[in-house]
Parts: C-alpha cells; structure tokens; sequence
C-alpha cells in the first residue's frame, strides 16, 4: 500500500467535529500502537492507509450521508476504513465479520460494503488497502449526514433493530467515559466486538482519543489464561469487559491478581454477580450500564464501587424510574431515531427513552446513591387467572430469603404453576423450599418446583446475564 497522496482537506468540512479528533490523534505519530496477532501498527500508519482508503472513497463517489455496510474483522484494515468513513461523513452501519453483507446492502440501503465478501464490496487487500468494486450500489434513500453509526441493537428494549446515533451521540460518551480508562497513554486490551456500541464507543474511540495503545486480543476474552498472558506481555493498564469474561478470570491462575492491578476500565453489559461484586470491590474498575440506543453509556460507578446489581449513577444524562420501576433515560447520548423499511426515522429529540430495565435506589440516599438492577419488565407474566406477575420483584424476595443463591429464575411452564431455578454451589434443603415458598407470598400456593444449578452450569448469554430461554429449554 503505498503512501502517494494528497494532505487533507481543511478541517472546517463535512466530517467534523471527527476531523480535528482524529488529525490530532494519528496523523504522524510514533504513538500509540495497535496491537495484532500478526502485526503492530502505529498511529501514523493507521493514519496513512486510512488516506488512501479516503481516496478509495471519493474516486467511488462516496459521500457525506451515503450509508456504508463495514463488515470486518477488528484489524488494521478495518480500523483505517472506519478512520476514513468518519473523516469523509458517511454513515457507517457497523456488522459483524462475515454478515451477509449483500442482505444489509439492501436493507440499509447502503451504497457500498467494506468486507471480504459481496456484490459491492470494497475490500482489503495484503497490505489493508482497499481494493475497489466495478461499481456500487444505487441507493433509493436519500444520503443521511445526520447520522453517523448504524448499529444493531440486541433487542434489549424490544425486538432488535438498527439504532442511528448523531454525532453528538457517540462523543458525548466517548467524552464522558474516558476518564474511566485511567492515566492517559495506558495500554487498552480490547477484547469487545468493534461492531458492538460497548467495544466501539466505551472501549476503542476513548482509547484512541487518549493516546492509548490497544492490544487486540483476537479469541475476544473467551479464553481467560489468554487475557492474562496479554496483559503481562504488553503491560496493560485497563480492560474494558462484560462480567462473563471477568468472572472466567476469576478461575485462571493470575485472573484475579489482574484485575486488582488494572489502573481503569469498565465491566458492563450484565448484572454483577455477588461473587464477582466481592471480587472486583476496591479496585480501580468501575461497573457500567447501557445499551445501544444510549450509544451506548448511560450509569458509571466509582472506581471499585460494586455491589451485586449495581449499575452506577447517571454519566451527563438523566435518568428516573416511572411508576413501575423500570429505568428511562434522557440526554445527549439518546439516539435521534431508527432505520427501517421506510428509511431514517428521526424520533423527537429531548425525549424520555424507556430501558425496558427495572431498577431501585442502590441505597438511602435515593436516586443519588445510584441504580441497581433487579431484572427486565420482559420477564413478567400473566398467570391463567389474568393475574400479572412482576417476576423480578419476586426474584429479589427470593434471593433474601436464599442466602447462597447469587441469582433466581422464576417462570410458569403453562400459565398455571410457578417453577424457580436456584444458581449457586450448596445443597437445596426442605428449607429453602418453605423459604422460597413464603418469598412468593400468595402465590406460594403455584410453586410446583424448585431447582438448583451450579454457578458453572447455568446457561450464559455472551454478557454474562442468566440465559433464561435457555434456562427454560
């Protein structure tokens, strides 16, 4: 890939305020470094191909607000194709490494795709330049400047569906969140999808802005004696992460050592665990809440601030919980609407956005104190005599009356009895049965079964939450 272009445009374009961001972080510097498996890369590198892939660009006629599918791999190639995007304003709609891309073309109306595979794609060659199509795809849409990132929710709030996230969106949290990396000029082990809001705004743009170097764990945390070779090889000084692969820490020799000498990073994207609350309390890490809509960073904790359920306080955001409980959220980070068959929705701005997530004040001193989670409004039921069930409220009253269980599972198999899941290492006792029984107060009666699961065998969504679909099967 060769070098042989022109200097930038002025910076007062289309593209800020990402231009000025992102000069300033790579352009000619030796630092910091991305970390691969098979390369190390400095900033000016990434600084150079992310020109060349610009070019790429413009000779497509690829514009401000044209939509543009980046599906690959966490690599140098993506990394400047994404640098390029946001320097030349396109919407990005960011996927995973082999989506079917073609499909996405269509339903975003993408004019083109970054990926190694499609009818449109742009896509990298050896050296992660851009190896360019005969031709694009005609978009129908017009061109969305407005909106910077496309991202895929997970259904969290609903049924899952693109997110469209301003400029603003992104780097209020990218602002906001920074100072939970801690010292600037760390060492960031990035084992979080880049096509996830949480690896992308919470764990990649701070680490960029800050002058941090990011080593790139390729297995993506999933094996734990990896992280801990990482971190000691390189020296990292913060991690950000999902309970799943701090809890894995945990049972890996020099797991838990690891996380006590962190200086930053956040553990978001689940409920913290009484164990891994226990764990991670008085170190330099802090639990963190959101979801993509909120771009995705609403509720921070202090450093070692944990406590089972404890998602943090409102980060430059407001946030209150409505008559039953369940957490809504306003401020910059809010998304400014959804892409769907009909294209760019734009939804009322300043507006209350609904979690889907039941919470309490995490202690006395109320909403100050901060939230804890107690569970998700979707996982209420109404019993065959029309009687709605609150299933987290309940859950909580179970875990109080259990001691050793860190989590509960209540569910009705046909509408008409009750069955609660026990996660933890004792034995059930005739006890627990009365107790669990008594907690459900008149709905004891409907208690048909209560069963344990070892903490090691409970079913996990890639986060760390309890799996209850899988849990029910």
């Amino acid at each position: 890939m060769t070098a042989s272009h022109a200097e930038p445009p002025a910076l007062q374009a289309p593209g800020t305020p990402w231009r000025p961001r992102l000069y300033k972080a790579l352009r000619g510097k030796a630092a910091p470094l991305m970390i691969f498996e098979d390369r190390i890369i400095p900033a000016a590198s990434v600084w150079t191909g992310a020109r060349v892939w610009t070019s790429c660009l413009r000779d497509l006629g690829v514009g401000a607000g044209d939509r543009v599918v980046l599906a690959l791999e966490p690599s140098p190639a993506m990394l400047m194709a994404f640098v390029a995007c946001l320097w030349e304003g396109a919407t990005v709609a960011m996927a995973p490494a082999g989506a079917e891309v073609d499909a996405l073309a269509e339903q975003l109306d993408a004019r083109a795709v970054i990926a190694r595979n499609g009818r449109w794609s742009i896509t990298p060659d050896h050296d992660g330049g851009p190896q360019a199509p005969d031709q694009l795809r005609a978009a129908v849409h017009a061109p969305t400047p407005e909106a910077r990132l496309l991202m895929r929710t997970s259904g969290t709030t609903g049924t899952g569906r693109w997110v469209a996230l301003s400029d603003q969106n992104v780097l209020s949290v990218v602002d906001a969140h920074s100072p939970a990396l801690g010292p600037r000029g760390g060492t960031v082990l990035s084992v979080l999808p880049w096509h996830h809001a949480f690896g992308l705004v919470i764990d990649l743009l701070p680490a960029l802005f800050s002058g941090a170097s990011v080593v790139r764990d390729d297995a993506g945390g999933r094996d734990a004696d990896r992280v801990v070779e990482l971190c000691a090889r390189w020296g990292v000084t913060s991690l950000a992460t999902v309970p799943l692969t701090a809890e894995r820490l945990l049972d890996v020799r020099g797991g838990g050592r690891l996380l006590g000498t962190l200086l930053g990073g956040v553990v978001g994207g689940a409920p913290v665990t009484a164990r891994l609350a226990a764990a991670l309390r008085g170190t330099n890490l802090r639990v963190g809440y959101g979801l993509t809509e909120a771009a995705p960073g609403v509720c921070v904790g202090n450093r070692g601030e944990f406590t089972p359920g404890f998602i943090g306080r409102p980060l430059r955001c407001e946030a209150r919980a409505d008559g039953e409980g369940v957490l809504h959220v306003r401020g910059e980070n809010v998304c400014l609407g959804y892409w769907n068959e009909n294209g760019l929705e734009l939804a009322e701005a300043g507006r209350w956005l609904r979690t889907g997530d039941i919470v309490e004040p995490a202690g006395p001193g109320g909403a100050d104190a901060g939230w804890r989670f107690l569970g998700r409004a979707d996982d209420s039921f109404k019993l065959d005599n029309g009687r709605f069930v609150e299933a987290s409220r309940l859950e909580q009253a179970i875990l109080a009356a259990v001691p050793w269980a860190g989590e509960a599972a209540l569910r009705t198999p046909e509408g008409r009895t009750l069955e609660v899941v026990l996660v933890g290492d004792d034995n059930l006792s005739r006890a627990d049965h009365a107790a669990v029984r008594v907690a459900l107060g008149g709905l004891g009666g409907r208690l048909k079964s209560v069963r344990r699961l070892p903490a090691t065998a409970a079913p996990r969504t890639g986060k760390g939450a309890l799996d209850r679909r899988r849990l029910a099967a």
